[in-house]
């Protein structure tokens, strides 16, 4: 299993997340940096993977409601690869 852990202190922008996800994740050079490639990316993952963010509280200050679309994309994408996991700590 290949365990991701990604500090979201730092990420202030969700420029910042999208480019930390697809380093952190190894997107391909045509990763589209928005929700929709998103996760088209995380539901074409093969190999089984626990992504953890921490820190999630300082990302959800940092970017408001753009964070609910964030989760609502990771939901989406684990119901539909059970290759991947999702976790958030405060």
């Amino acid at each position: 299993m290949k365990k991701i852990t990604i500090d979201c202190k730092p990420l202030s922008t969700p420029a910042a997340v999208h480019q930390a996800l697809a380093q952190a994740l190894s997107f391909p050079d045509y990763y589209g940096h928005n929700l929709d490639a998103l996760y088209d990316c995380l539901t074409d993952i093969s190999k089984q993977t626990e992504l953890t963010l921490t820190n999630f509280h300082a990302l959800h200050y940092a970017v408001g409601d753009w964070c609910g679309k964030l989760l609502y994309v990771f939901r989406e994408a684990c119901e539909e690869n059970p290759r991947l996991t999702v976790m958030m700590t405060p």
